[in-house]
């Protein structure tokens, strides 16, 4: 999986933001180390034992021709006529069996979007992945393998190695002549097969084909525990100090309630007066404080250098555009699942370069039948949770995680309808501030007239995303990201510790961790629409799960962390008040014509910058 260039030193430097002695546990994991494959060779099985063996295949001989004035071996007539031919070697064998000018058409939409003409033909239905193989292993001699009827031992990988291997698409397997490497073609990955093939190397010797969902197969059977542990307990092992994870040995959130709910009621009987006064004054600064910072939030806001991206013409692509991972986990969901799958599909973003996850709990039999009656094929990939707890959103997410091929990746719910364009300025929000490794698209609420609930959350909403979050980002403060449309660099995302299983708010704590790690956060012009909960009771039940996660997000936070937090927010605000305050009395004294003062036309604008305090 390729790594944007604009987010190489990032991915260098998160892991060794993560403090304490989790980081180094953390860069273990996640880089891999410590997986390697066991040193005592494996029997192979019986089902691989029918594969060609090496004497069965006529090598090459590497030293004939190779002397002056040898004469060179001919050329098979067909493989003179690949080489001179004007379509890729990937595709050229089915002339005959597609129009010309389809295979044409593919071969240079592949050579503008860095992919393998393969890959346009499957990706617009002209040909199913399991076909396009069948016919490329019969013109190049080697083999297509069935996955499901390889056992465990064939593998010589660790269970960790072995999930990574789907995201490679490539697996090693143990036959009777030696090691062969199992490969699902992805981006240019037949391309190269093919071009090997016409270099005379013996490929069938050594690559075995697979599809990728064969590949996904394998991997679910044989590595469903390792993946339920990872996704579970990934981040408490390697960095608990992010981790909501319940603890042995400390008092719990209970115990503190009736700790103090016992100190008040105390203070209250035997100190009325003062009891009375101190919660006055502890209520007062709480919403003062809160008051300020939206107030700040607007403030900086309205004086952004940062302007949004207009709505006008298509936004164009860079000149090989990276893959887009697209994750939407669903649990009893079966009715959005057709308006979600229909949204991604009008997504304006080449699908060659999509890699669309739909996660869905092992239980959930009600969402598997809506999306099997779909038939959803390329680029869509349905990733199933192992069985385990905590059952939430971030497990879900996590076990999704390792399965991602894409340089970027977004979240998306069931109710979510993003703009078909929403890919493309996220990218370009990415190219504009290559520092930069989250940005947050706005949330609308679209069934307003529902009722006054849902009138009340469309004002909370266009106030929250479109205000408030894009102040903080001028700050440079954290962003409590919203539940959707959060769009990531996937290698950053991974070294950060992906997602918290055990916190209900997923979205606030990574924004909150990517600040704590120094990484910044930004906000770009895109919509994504979504239904809010119109009656009471789900209503309820979203805030106090909105609730319980700020309250643990916020027990976590270091004490050092909040002070500077809090002095660097004062600072700016009071900087942009003071900014405010000039800019106000200067027009005030340009519009009054006898104030005697005049105002240089060139005198140098306001810079948006101030002095980066440390946080």
């Amino acid at each position: 999986m390729e790594v944007p260039g604009e987010a190489s030193g990032l991915v260098t430097t998160v892991a060794e933001r993560l403090k304490g002695g989790g980081a180094r546990r953390g860069r273990t994991f996640l880089s891999g180390e410590g997986n390697g494959i066991p040193p005592a060779p494996l029997t192979a099985p019986a089902q691989l034992r029918d594969l060609p063996p090496h004497s069965s295949v006529r090598k090459p001989d590497r030293h004939r021709g190779s002397k002056a004035g040898a004469p060179k071996a001919p050329m098979p007539p067909v493989l003179g006529r690949l080489q001179q031919a004007d379509l890729p070697p990937e595709i050229d064998f089915l002339r005959g069996s597609f129009p010309e000018a389809l295979l044409t058409a593919a071969a240079r939409r592949a050579a503008r979007l860095g992919v393998g003409a393969d890959q346009v033909l499957i990706a617009g239905g002209a040909i199913s992945e399991h076909s396009y193989l069948m016919r490329f292993s019969a013109f190049f001699g080697c083999r297509v393998i069935d996955l499901d009827t390889v056992p465990r031992s064939a593998c010589p990988l660790s269970a960790d190695r072995l999930i990574a291997a789907v995201a490679a698409g490539v697996l090693p397997l143990h036959t009777p002549d030696g090691l062969i490497v199992v490969q699902a073609p992805q981006e240019r990955g037949s391309h190269h097969l093919a071009r090997l093939a016409l270099s005379h190397a013996p490929i069938s010797e050594r690559f075995v084909l697979t599809t990728k969902t064969s590949l996904a197969r394998f991997v679910h059977r044989h590595a469903d525990e390792t993946l339920a542990r990872h996704a579970a307990e990934a981040l408490h092992h390697n960095a608990p100090q992010f981790s909501a994870a319940p603890r042995p040995g400390r008092t719990t959130p209970w115990a503190l309630a009736a700790m103090l709910l016992l100190l008040s009621a105390g203070l209250a009987v035997t100190m009325p007066g003062a009891a009375s006064l101190a919660a006055q004054t502890l209520l007062s600064v709480i919403f003062i404080a809160c008051v300020m910072l939206r107030l700040g939030a607007a403030l900086m806001h309205r004086r952004s250098c940062a302007a949004p991206l207009a709505a006008g013409p298509r936004i164009a692509l860079p000149a090989k555009p990276p893959t887009y991972t697209v994750i939407a986990a669903l649990y009893h969901e079966a009715g959005a699942v057709e308006g979600l799958v229909q949204s991604l599909r009008h997504l304006d973003y080449p699908p060659e370069k999509l890699d669309i996850k739909i996660v869905i709990e092992a239980d959930d039999t009600e969402t598997k039948a809506a999306l099997a009656r779909l038939h959803l094929g390329t680029p869509f990939e349905i990733v199933v949770v192992p069985p385990g707890g905590p059952r939430t959103k971030p497990r879900a997410l996590n076990a999704a995680l390792p399965f991602a091929r894409g340089s970027y990746l977004v979240i998306y719910d069931a109710e979510d309808r993003p703009e078909r364009d929403q890919l493309r300025r996220a990218l370009a929000a990415f190219a504009e501030s290559p520092d930069a490794v989250c940005m947050q698209a706005r949330l609308t609420i679209d069934n307003t007239n529902d009722g006054w609930l849902s009138k009340l959350f469309t004002a909370e909403y266009a106030g929250h995303f479109d205000v408030f979050l894009p102040g903080l980002a001028t700050f440079g403060l954290p962003l409590p990201l919203g539940g959707s449309s959060n769009h990531f660099h996937t290698a950053t995302l991974r070294l950060a510790g992906a997602w918290d299983a055990y916190n209900v708010t997923e979205d606030a704590d990574l924004g909150m961790r990517l600040g704590r790690l120094r990484l910044r956060c930004g906000v770009f012009s895109s919509s994504t629409y979504e239904e809010a909960p119109s009656t009471l009771r789900p209503w309820l039940r979203q805030r106090t799960r909105w609730f319980k996660g700020w309250m643990r997000l916020v027990k976590r936070c270091p004490k050092s962390m909040k002070l500077n937090r809090l002095l660097y927010f004062f600072v700016r605000s009071s900087t942009a008040i003071a900014t405010l305050s000039q800019q106000f009395r200067s027009k005030q004294q340009t519009m009054n014509p006898g104030s005697g003062v005049r105002i240089s036309s060139d005198a140098p604008a306001l810079s948006c910058k101030t002095s980066k305090i440390r946080r």
